[in-house]
Order: structure tokens, then C-alpha cells, then sequence
């Protein structure tokens, strides 16, 4: 049995002598994803630079020559804030540890006077980080403000604002640790409010994005995402980026594509309010939970992952369930059974993809190549049992996530047509609305009855064509037993099918004659020279018709 889950593994820095070897285990391992994370790299060094294109290179190489698809995912920093070098009494080191009880400055200054420990923090954009911070304290009991904290690899270290300035905090240390240039910052009981993104006020940003795009990566990551705004301003930058590079368009790269492939990741309450904008303008989503249980609450966060994955699902969108999945295994050759189950009701919640953070990617972590395997072991066994039970319950499960489309499909008419008389929006929009709800309602019954026939019928696979990956998408959202084998026309949108459930992507040729059947024997052949079918096995087929109008599914059969 196919495992359908995805894992997506943080790639550190790896021994360059060392990296095809550790790629190839990590392939071997599972890894479906590669994550390359932008904000330990500085690309005014041409040490980063050279090491970050020999990685990327590497993981194409490594992934063709094992006969695998491997995405690769940039994920750029955006507003986070980061130690950027420590001051003072610890002026060129590189890492420190704290104790319980130690006095320590942050700073937003390059130097810091006098003989105290502290670090300066690095934040790109228009924002003073600690006047921020000072002016949005949260009031506790009886409206006194509450003592502000700032928190190090997810509460790793901890450390308690005692004074906040404009410029610095003198902070106690009340969870020590150690503490490393790069290592990011979250702040709790304050909220950071930057506004919108724009990559005017993010030179970093810019860089990165820039190399990345000309290394050919297949899709972005987007941290601290508040509202929709924050992703059109970030695609509409990648479109004018394309063009001053004279690198193929967005349409060109991914078959007709008009956004590229990006994750954003809902690390706010203000993120996981916008949610279903957000969702609208992105490719996939994200459950950044570390920062994002700062935000709202540890209390709150296994809620707020299920109605995120629930409502990516129900749309369609990829979705990736992130932090300290099995942070244990950075010291321990087995995880904490937390974490196993942690895993396992991430499945069940039904999230496309699991990651792997510091796991994979610390130089210290001593079992990345065993946090792997081990995650695809815990993800098999859970998607088994989920099998067992569909034996059941699977009519039921996916006749009511078909009743929710329809639901979500009848608001979202009603949305338009009232956007139409407030003239909030022109006949010509209001119809590209209408015609795409149209569209979207005929692939949603069509997906609903390909998983409903494969059921009904124990076929043993669903085979999609699809131009962009849409389709594919769509099927995959009813969560079927059985494996969705998606004929693609190009290497990208193989790649970019990764972050999708259950969906095994093969490159095809184009069979201009605009029938479908040729295109499905090709998806057959190489599945069965995969041992994924066998001779006789009942497939279910599941095509747009015409096969030059883009967007439209209209085939059906068995």
C-alpha cells in the first residue's frame, strides 16, 4: 500500500562532501519535499550562495537518479524576528548558553555599550520591534498589563521582559538554554503588527527570492501571513521579478498557472481570522504552530489545526501540519508516544503533508534519517486503519464532505450576486465568477462520484489527467482508499503534486488527437511498471473533454 500522507523534511547544512549521500538517504527515507528554510542563509556571503545552488542541484540529481519526484520548497523569511549577533560581554560568539536567573539584553542596536550579555535582533521593514511590542501589551486580570515574554525555539528558552524601551528589553531568564545566531524570536503576551508585506521594506526578501527563482525552485513558503493582500502583493512582486530576469512566466513554468505555487503560513490570530482569503490566494496552507499557539494559546492550537486542515480540504488546498512533530528524535532513536500520536491525528484530521523542522535539519540532530522513516512508518499505520474503518463509514464521510461543497458553493453564489448590486463588482467579473463556480461545481460532483464508484465498485485506482494539478486536487480532497494516479504534461506540476494526499504524478506525452484514452494508457503502463496496478485491476478514469478546454472536467468512467 502506497503511503498517501506527505513529508516535507527542513534541509540544514550538510558536510558538502557529505550532501549527495545524505539527500539519497533522505529520498530513500521518504522525503517528498525538500524545505530550504531562506532565513539561515545570507546571500551577501558567496559561501551561502554556492552552497545553497549545490544543494539544489544535488536534491535534482539525487531525486532522478533514484527514479523519484521531489519538490523543492523555498520558504522565505518575511517578518520574523532573529538574533542577529551577540553584544557586549559575549560580543563574537556565536552561541551561548543561559541559566535560570541570568540578566539578558535584546537590542536593536548594532552596538551595545557597557560590559552586560545581550543580543541584537535583526527585523527587516518599517517597524521599531520593541516600541511594537511596548505599545501592544496585553492586559491580565484586573486590566494590568501583562509581563511580556520572548521565546526561543518554541519555548526552548524563555526569557521575561523586565523593562521594555523603544530600543531594548532587560529581561530575566526564566527557561534557560542555549541560545544561537539566526534563532528565531516570538513574542507573547504582545502582539507584533507590522501590516502589509511588501517586499519594498524586505532587501533580504528580494535576494532570495531572486536566486531562488533563477535556481528553479518549485514553490514558496510565505511566513506570517495576515490577509490576502500580504500573498497578492508577494505574487504580483515574483511575476515583476520574472520578467527583470527574463525567466519563463509563471503561465510558461506551470502549464497555465496564474499564481506561483505558494504556502502561506498562519502564524497569527489576525492569519487564522483571514483564513478563507488567504486560502483563496494561495496554493496551499500551512499550520505554523509554533508561533501561531503564542499567538492564541497552547490551549487552543490542536483546535484551531483541525478547523484549518478541515477547511483546506473541504477547498482543495494542500495543507501542511508543522512544529516539533517528532522533536524528541534529535536525541532519542524512537519519539515520545506524544509525538506518535500526534502524527497519527494529524492523518486522521486528514493534512496532506507532515514536516520535519530541526528533526532533519540541526547539525545536532542525531537520527534525521530515522525521523523519516519513522514518520512514514507512524503515517502508514494510521492510513491503514483509516482503510478499515472506511470499510464503513467512507459512503458517509464523503457524502458529507460533498454536502459541505455544495454548501460552500451556494454562499459563495449568493456572495457574488451581492457583490454584483452593491457594484462592487462589473457584469464582465460577475460572469468569470459565475462560469468558474459553474466549473467548480461540475468537478465537484465528478470527484465526489470517481470516489464514490471507486468505493462502490473496489476499484484499485483513480487515474487523473489533469494540465495543472487542479483535478487531481479536487479528487484528493474525498480522501479515497485507493491511490490517485495523476498524468501530468510537465516535470513542475509532477512536483508541485507532491503536497497532495494520495496523488502519485506521472510525466506523460501530449496526444494531440484530443482524446484521452492514448494519455491513460501511458498513466497505466508506468504504474504498473511501478507495481502500483496489475493486469485486470479496475480503474476508474477521470478527464476534462474536450481535452484543449482548460479548466473544464467532464469525463467520467470505468
Amino acid at each position: 500500500m502506497l503511503r498517501k500522507a506527505k513529508i516535507v523534511c527542513t534541509i540544514g547544512r550538510i558536510e558538502e562532501n557529505e550532501l549527495a549521500k545524505t539527500i539519497r538517504r533522505f529520498i530513500n527515507a521518504g522525503m517528498d519535499v525538500a524545505r530550504i528554510n531562506m532565513a539561515h542563509y545570507d546571500l551577501k556571503k558567496p559561501a551561502d550562495r554556492s552552497y545553497l545552488s549545490k544543494l539544489i542541484r544535488v536534491i535534482r540529481d539525487e531525486a532522478r537518479n533514484l527514479g523519484k519526484t521531489v519538490a523543492i520548497m523555498g520558504d522565505i523569511q518575511g517578518p520574523k524576528v532573529r538574533i542577529k549577533e551577540f553584544v557586549g560581554s559575549l560580543s563574537g560568539k556565536k552561541a551561548v548558553s543561559l541559566q535560570r536567573g541570568d540578566t539578558f539584553i535584546l537590542t536593536s542596536q548594532k552596538k551595545f555599550l557597557r560590559d552586560k550579555a545581550g543580543a541584537s535582533i535583526r527585523y527587516e521593514g518599517e517597524l521599531n520591534f520593541f516600541q511594537n511590542v511596548r505599545s501592544n501589551i496585553k492586559k491580565g486580570d484586573k486590566d494590568k498589563p501583562k509581563r511580556v515574554e520572548f521565546w526561543f525555539g518554541d519555548g526552548r528558552v524563555i526569557l521575561q521582559a523586565e523593562e521594555v524601551t523603544p530600543s531594548f528589553a532587560s529581561c530575566k531568564v526564566i527557561v534557560g538554554g542555549e541560545l544561537k545566531i539566526g534563532q528565531g524570536v516570538s513574542v507573547k503576551n504582545s502582539s507584533i503588527r507590522p501590516g502589509t508585506y511588501s517586499l519594498d521594506c524586505y532587501p533580504k526578501d528580494r535576494k532570495d527570492i531572486a536566486l531562488l527563482l533563477k535556481l528553479g525552485v518549485d514553490l514558496f513558503a510565505l511566513s506570517f501571513v495576515n490577509s490576502r493582500d500580504d500573498v497578492r502583493n508577494f505574487q504580483e512582486y515574483i511575476k515583476s521579478e520574472l520578467r527583470n530576469l527574463r525567466l519563463p512566466s509563471i503561465e510558461k513554468r506551470f502549464c497555465g498557472l496564474a499564481d506561483f505555487p505558494t504556502i502561506s503560513k498562519i502564524e497569527t490570530a489576525t492569519g487564522f481570522r483571514h483564513l478563507d482569503e488567504i486560502m483563496e490566494a494561495s496554493y496551499g496552507i500551512m499550520v505554523a504552530r509554533g508561533d501561531l499557539a503564542l499567538q492564541t494559546g497552547i490551549e487552543t492550537i490542536g483546535i484551531f489545526q483541525k478547523h484549518i486542515i478541515d477547511r483546506c480540504v473541504t477547498e482543495g488546498k494542500p495543507v501542511i501540519t508543522a512544529t516539533q512533530m517528532l522533536l524528541s528524535m534529535m536525541d532519542f532513536k524512537e519519539p515520545r508516544r506524544s509525538e506518535a500520536t500526534d502524527v497519527t491525528n494529524a492523518i486522521f484530521d486528514g493534512t496532506d503533508c507532515l514536516m520535519l523542522s530541526e528533526e532533519t535539519a540541526d547539525p545536532k540532530s542525531k537520527f534525521p534519517v530515522e525521523s523519516i522513516q519513522m514518520m512514514a512508518q507512524i503515517a502508514s499505520t494510521a492510513e491503514k486503519e483509516i482503510k478499515r474503518l472506511n470499510g464503513v463509514e467512507y459512503k458517509y464521510k464523503i457524502d458529507q464532505r460533498h454536502e459541505k461543497n455544495l454548501h460552500n458553493l451556494e454562499e459563495r453564489q449568493r456572495e457574488l450576486e451581492n457583490k454584483l448590486k452593491r457594484q462592487a463588482l462589473t457584469p464582465k467579473e460577475y460572469q468569470k465568477g459565475k462560469t468558474d463556480l459553474e466549473r467548480r461545481e461540475i468537478r465537484d460532483h465528478i470527484s465526489y462520484n470517481a470516489c464514490e464508484m471507486t468505493h462502490e465498485m473496489k476499484c484499485s485506482a483513480i487515474l487523473v489527467l489533469t494540465e495543472t494539478g487542479r483535478t487531481a486536487r479536487m479528487v484528493a480532497r474525498f480522501k479515497p482508499d485507493v491511490p490517485i494516479l495523476a498524468g501530468v504534461y510537465d516535470e513542475q506540476i509532477a512536483r508541485i503534486l507532491k503536497l497532495s494526499c494520495g496523488v502519485e504524478a506521472f510525466k506523460i506525452k501530449r496526444d494531440d488527437t484530443g482524446y484521452p484514452f492514448k494519455e491513460f494508457h501511458q498513466v497505466l503502463e508506468q504504474a504498473k511498471n511501478r507495481g502500483i496496478l496489475k493486469k485486470k485491476d479496475r480503474v476508474v478514469l477521470v478527464a476534462g473533454y474536450p481535452r484543449r478546454e482548460f479548466g473544464t472536467v467532464t469525463f467520467l468512467n470505468v
